[in-house]
């Protein structure tokens, strides 16, 4: 009986569905409520050119925040993506479904390593959905590169 338990318990701590994703809860220090996140980091790293050599992994982060709403962020360690202000968007490719193109707002601190993506609801139901999510990014004098997440089993309210 204790070794099926463990047997049991062994299998759903390394499957696909429960590794992927890690979500946190916490307390908006101003009391304003919880703020709920969910976040996934790209399955393989990437490279870019000086100055920022050196492998890297992306992040794809969903929020739930009382002052800020709700928000899918897509960040990288180190880098410039770019983004032109008049024409911002970034293709997603949800399992092997058609690519979607959402558009995409740079941080209010102008930080080039992350973007705050548009159609919350449209992302998350298709990301609930799905196994596999391919990111395409752009990286200033690097060019574009695909980066991809597993994400097997989101458990979003």
């Amino acid at each position: 009986m204790k070794l099926t338990l463990f047997v049991t318990i062994l299998a759903a701590l390394t499957s696909p569905t429960c590794a992927a994703w890690e979500y946190e809860n916490q307390t908006d220090a101003m009391g304003r409520g919880g703020i709920k996140t969910a976040s996934v980091t790209s399955i393989q790293p990437f490279t870019l050119n000086f100055p920022y050599k050196g492998e890297q992994y992306a992040t794809l982060l969903i929020r739930k925040h009382p002052k800020y709403g709700n928000d899918v962020i897509f960040t990288i360690e180190r880098g410039q993506l770019i983004c032109d202000y008049d024409d911002c968007a970034i293709t997603v490719r949800f399992d092997n479904n058609k690519p979607m193109r959402f558009t995409a707002n740079k941080p209010a601190d102008h930080s080039t390593t992350h973007f705050f993506l548009e159609g919350f609801s449209r992302f998350v139901s298709s990301a609930k959905k799905a196994k596999r999510l391919q990111v395409e990014a752009v990286f200033f004098q690097q060019g574009g590169r695909i980066l991809e997440f597993d994400i097997t089993g989101l458990k979003w309210p």
